[in-house]
């Protein structure tokens, strides 16, 4: 993503509506910047001492 223009591939052409499509999606995205961190992604127990996996979407 540090290329311009990106250098992603495609199994079909972008065309018509898909293409416009694509043009919006990278206007809005383009400003940010993704680090290179790790992401980190924890449950946290319930007061019974489990977990379940929605907490973690919590």
């Amino acid at each position: 993503m540090n290329q311009t223009p990106w250098n992603i591939p495609f199994i079909r052409g972008l065309v018509g509506d898909k293409l416009t499509g694509w043009n919006d999606l990278v206007a809005r995205i383009a400003p940010y910047q993704l680090s290179d961190g790790r992401d980190n992604f924890t449950w946290e127990l319930h007061r019974y001492g489990n977990f379940a996996v929605s907490s973690m979407y919590q």
